[in-house]
């Protein structure tokens, strides 16, 4: 009886593999690269006499979206992929915080263009706490879930 069980529990189990979309390095390499750009700025931010204008910022921003546009380019591909099987919906969640991170990102950047920025700006818009979603995300899938 532990014998069949054990069968029936592997073979349910495997099945649960199918409902998540396949895990991508690109994406998460991407989604790394993006999330130290961010880093960069958060820290420059809490430099009390940094440079804290855009034109000393906007090459973190662009580094930081030009990877997000990479991360959502292939998660999108995913999603396509994935159109009509098990892991649509998880593959579409993880479009979705890809785009939130570029959404926040790009909040930050306009409150910048106006003024330095500064901590309390970094802590209004939490574009490191939205960009970490993502990242998890991607962990899991690598995880199996």
């Amino acid at each position: 009886m532990n014998r069949r069980f054990a069968i029936l529990a592997a073979l349910a189990l495997s099945g649960c593999v199918g409902l998540l979309p396949p895990a991508s390095e690109q994406i998460a390499g991407q989604l790394n690269q993006a999330v130290a750009a961010i880093d960069e700025v958060s820290e420059a931010a809490a430099i009390p006499y940094a440079d804290r204008s855009f034109a000393a910022m906007q090459p973190r921003y662009i580094r930081a979206l030009s990877s997000l546009r990479g991360a959502l380019r292939a998660a999108e591909q995913r999603a396509q992929y994935g159109r009509g099987k098990p892991f649509s919906r998880p593959a579409r969640i993880s479009v979705e915080a890809v785009g939130n991170c570029v959404a926040a990102v790009r909040g930050l950047m306009e409150i910048n263009r106006d003024r330095a920025i500064d901590e309390r700006d970094v802590a209004a818009v939490p574009v490191q706490a939205i960009c970490t979603v993502p990242k998890l995300i991607e962990g899991d899938l690598k995880r199996g879930g």
